[in-house]
């Protein structure tokens, strides 16, 4: 890993040249700042230059938008996913020259995400597009991060390599860029069809329930999927927007894979490190907004003082101390949760902060955490076990961990609920819940469907 100085593209270029005379190429990642547009005017504009990737992160001071793939990083086979893609970026971080001081978010950045379980179904089409992990390093990615825009393009170069040319990409660039943006509007909701009915529903919840009380499992997370039609393609970009307009603390996300979209508004990180910090946080226990303040401060109270959900938040915070704590110094977690007001929904919200040891990096942090016992159970095994066998669908990328990370192994990754698949006309929906032994099957499903909706909204349907 060699640094450059940053100056124009031209010069980063002259500079990355300078240094071919003891390696045949070199990976380069030159950044430049650009005025006046936005992540999602660059998500917009770019739909026809190739798959593209989306993140917003709740506060809004952190967005990115990626076109093409420079590379792709997937697991090798036969190897850990979380070590193998660490190995690849090493690898690949070690041969590419890197602009001094960069702003985060800038340089060579991995966009990407894991399925939940170690493995997708390969018997099941709606995944077909996803392997079990993928980062992906964008061609192009334009970055805004605090009140600063900033256009990164990544290339490989050799002695033949004509630097003009690669310079003149941000010209054409920059006016692909400064077209107008063509406005499309969301179609019309045709049919919401479920996967499986209540009785099918009911029947996986006493089993897993019978299960808890016979004390093979403590919890387990089940969920269920919903298919909407609509009467033509799905504007990816105009989702978004909705999704950024009404899912406000929440992180939005888009990776685009072949004809299909991953897409969500989630309020739930799984983990950040910046430097040896480490943030992550417990959102586990759900009831609905209410219709009035005096309802919704009710609702809230009511949320506070429920044991089922304070017993299912309280598994969460203790997972998440135990799978981190041989990586970090000290921890600094609340004794009680509070409220986490979205739109539609609130949550039990407790923060997790840490001080790392030197040794942690984002992806092995990531390992510990996923799946949490709010979207596996617990014990992690057994629940993931059940899961495997009973639930009668792949979950994909459903509630696995999506995000980020940088070449000093910072980063941010969420909790993939509250998301989609989207192919052309059709959108795949998914939403789970927490069962314990006292858990009502009808109370679940009402909460699961409750779920459904912020997707639902982003997407102009109804229930």
């Amino acid at each position: 890993m060699i640094q450059i100085t940053k100056t124009s593209v031209h010069d980063q270029l002259n500079q990355a040249t300078a240094k071919l005379i003891n390696q045949k190429q070199i990976e380069v990642s030159l950044v430049e700042p650009i005025n006046e547009i936005s992540a999602l005017q660059f998500f917009k504009k770019t739909q026809h230059l190739g798959e593209r990737i989306f993140w917003k992160n709740p506060t809004g001071d952190m967005q990115i938008a990626g076109v093409g793939a420079h590379k792709r990083l997937t697991p090798e086979k036969g190897e850990d996913r979380f070590q193998s893609i660490r190995k690849q970026w090493e690898a690949y971080l070690e041969n590419c020259l890197l602009p001094e001081a960069g702003v985060t978010g800038t340089g060579p950045l991995l966009f990407g995400g894991f399925s939940f379980m170690d493995h997708i179904d390969q018997t099941d089409d709606t995944w077909k597009a996803f392997a079990s992990g993928e980062m992906i390093l964008a061609k192009w990615m334009l970055t805004e991060q605090d009140g600063q825009t900033y256009l990164t393009h990544h290339a490989t170069i050799d002695e033949t390599t004509d630097v003009n040319e690669i310079a003149n990409r941000f010209t054409e660039m920059k006016k692909v860029l400064s077209k107008p943006t063509i406005e499309e509007t969301l179609p019309t909701m045709q049919s919401m069809h479920d996967q499986f009915t209540y009785e099918h529903w009911e029947t996986l919840l006493n089993d897993a329930i019978d299960a808890i009380r016979e004390q093979s499992l403590e919890k387990v997370v089940l969920a269920r999927k919903t298919d909407v039609l609509f009467d033509n393609n799905i504007p990816l970009a105009e989702v978004i927007e909705r999704m950024i307009d009404k899912q406000t603390n929440s992180y939005v996300f888009v990776i685009e894979q072949e004809n299909d979209a991953f897409i969500g508004a989630t309020p739930e990180r799984l983990v950040q490190v910046k430097g040896n910090e480490l943030l992550s946080a417990c959102l586990a226990g759900t009831t609905a907004r209410g219709k009035t303040e005096e309802d919704d401060e009710m609702l809230a109270w009511q949320l506070l003082n429920d044991e089922k959900n304070r017993e299912e938040h309280d598994y969460v915070v203790q997972m998440i101390k135990q799978s981190v704590a041989p990586y970090v110094e000290s921890f600094d977690i609340p004794d009680t949760p509070v409220i986490y007001p979205l739109k539609s929904l609130q949550h039990l919200f407790t923060p997790v902060t840490a001080t790392l040891k030197n040794d942690a990096t984002i992806l092995e942090l990531v390992k510990q955490l996923h799946p949490t016992p709010a979207l596996g159970g617990e014990p992690r095994d057994k629940a993931l076990q059940f899961i495997d066998e009973k639930e009668p669908f792949d979950r994909g990328w459903y509630a696995g961990p999506i995000g980020w990370l940088d070449a000093n192994f910072d980063g941010e990754f969420a909790v993939a609920i509250r998301s989609g698949l989207i192919t052309e006309n059709q959108a795949t929906l998914f939403a789970g819940c927490g069962v314990v032994k006292d858990s009502d099957p009808h109370a679940e499903y009402e909460e699961t469907r409750i779920k459904f909706t912020p997707m639902l909204d982003a997407l102009g349907g109804t229930q």
